[in-house]
């Protein structure tokens, strides 16, 4: 669709090029259509570079999707603080959870912070498909106990993307799962989710 708006316009120029070189001077006629041939170039190449990293962001997001989905220890994890959250669980179960697992759990959510940061993602982007997934796991106080507490100068990223995605989702109107036991109840929240990379 904007490669043939792109092929009509540059129809449309080339057509009003040979009208307006009958009754003007042909080297400012020349002039402003080099001029707006030019711009609509940079557009055209603009549109193709952004449609490309469109495409490239897709590919990650749904490669990074796959290698959680196919990682049984993560989806175990994901599916107990499921029955945590629903109430169907005790702490218990959670504190059972290998703490191995659990760290690469929340270092594979802390990945999307970084992404996030260098502007190769998008909270836009990847809100529907992940947000779930983490702050089921931030916003669990069992979770926080174990981990994201005592150990929260090693999940930076966590409180960033935290402070982060919750203001992009309260902007949207969009609510946060488990609210009551959000993350930025924490005592060190305000220490790491204002740190800068």
């Amino acid at each position: 669709m904007k490669r043939n708006l792109i092929h009509y316009i540059g129809l449309c120029m080339v057509v009003l090029y040979i009208i307006s070189v009958r009754f003007y001077d042909v080297n400012v006629i020349s002039t402003i259509f080099i001029t707006i041939f030019t711009m609509v170039g940079g557009i055209a190449i603009w549109i193709q570079l952004k449609g490309e990293r469109d495409i490239k962001e897709a590919e990650f997001l749904m490669n990074y999707h796959a290698s959680f989905v196919s990682n049984m220890a993560f989806t175990s994890i994901q599916k107990k603080l499921e029955d945590y959250a629903k109430g169907a669980c005790s702490a218990d179960v959670i504190r059972n959870i290998e703490r191995q697992d659990l760290i690469n759990y929340l270092v594979y959510l802390k990945g999307l912070a970084a992404l996030i940061n260098k502007g190769v993602l998008h909270l836009r982007t990847i809100d529907d498909m992940y947000s779930y997934r983490f702050f089921l796991a931030v916003n669990n106080p069992v979770v926080q106990e174990l981990e994201l507490v005592p150990d929260a100068q090693y999940y930076k990223g966590c409180y960033t993307l935290h402070k982060a995605w919750k203001k992009y989702k309260l902007t949207k109107g969009l609510t946060v799962l488990q609210e009551e036991t959000c993350l930025e109840k924490v005592e060190c929240y305000n220490q790491y989710a204002n740190e800068t990379w």
